[in-house]
């Protein structure tokens, strides 16, 4: 019995009609884009390998009175670069040459998996970072905050007790004040068992209290959660904190050198041919006053 043979050709038309049909499938993957709402895209182009992000400061005491005859001590700018190298994101499957022409939608299917596989990856590091690979995320961002975190002690009550003792407005307007003075708060970032408790009602207004914060984080009361709320499940953020968190890319950015790709495949033994998936990209947090944890649990 004859063995089947890599067809070249077909491979190749598979990847083509795969690269064509990927930024189509962005918006049908199972799990939802957190790290790209939570944080501004930058996309860097895929030259780039180190992200030197640049902060610039006056230097000097600023513009002064000066009386007929004197100069102004003057003033400077310095220039401070940050290093963020981009990861490399990664997933793949094999076909085996005998299946190589058979269930076409199949095989897209495993292309969409790896997509979202990456996409959860990318989710994980902008929210929960990676030790191992020194890559900060939401939550130590939050937790190095220079001007501190809210803790246990400092909220009016745990957001799970009753409503009448509970005040998450409150707590918030108190997190806001930890933040630097030139951003913003655009998200709330939690749990998705934790934000649920913002759908209790104040006792004494009989308002859910998701309409009362709303306009906290610049939109109305009758926004939708969902576009100032990032519901996050268990396996990446545990319950008993949130986060409030700018968007501003002086704060923070996701940096993109490459998209999710097809690289070259790479023919194994045993008739199967892998194709990997890849990504270039990386969490970005440069100012972590634009960030501030709340411990909701006393």
């Amino acid at each position: 019995m004859n063995t089947p043979t890599i067809d070249a050709a077909l491979v190749e038309e598979l990847i083509t009609k795969w690269t064509k049909q990927m930024p189509d499938w962005v918006g049908e993957l199972n799990s939802k884009p957190y790290a790209k709402a939570l944080l501004p895209v930058d996309n860097l182009g895929a030259s780039v390998q180190i992200d030197q992000v640049i902060d610039y400061s006056k230097t000097g005491n600023g513009a002064k009175v000066c009386a007929k005859g004197h100069a102004p001590a003057g003033t400077g700018v310095e220039a401070t670069p940050t290093p963020f190298p981009m990861f490399q994101l990664l997933d793949g499957f094999g076909i085996h040459d005998r299946d190589m022409t058979l269930d076409k939608q199949l095989q897209s299917r495993n292309v969409m998996a790896c997509m979202d596989n990456i996409q959860i990856l990318e989710n994980s590091l902008a929210i929960a970072g990676d030790t191992p690979h020194g890559i900060v995320g939401l939550v130590q961002a939050a937790q190095a905050n220079p001007n501190g975190v809210i803790a246990s002690t400092e909220i009016t009550a745990s957001w799970d007790a009753a409503s009448s003792t509970i005040d998450p407005y409150a707590d918030l307007v108190l997190a806001i004040s930890h933040m630097g003075s030139k951003y913003k708060p655009r998200w709330l970032v939690g749990n998705t068992v934790d934000l649920s408790y913002l759908a209790k009602k104040n006792t004494y207004t009989r308002t859910p209290f998701y309409q009362e914060i709303a306009p906290l984080l610049g939109k109305s009361p009758m926004d939708k959660p969902e576009t100032w709320q990032i519901a996050v499940d268990s396996d990446i953020l545990a319950t008993g904190k949130v986060y409030l968190a700018t968007l501003d890319k002086r704060a923070g950015k996701f940096g993109v050198s490459e998209n999710p790709h097809i690289m070259p495949p790479v023919r194994q033994r045993g008739g199967v041919t892998w194709f990997d998936v890849a990504e270039w990209s990386s969490p970005e947090y440069m100012d972590y006053t634009g960030f501030v944890e709340i411990d909701i649990k006393k």
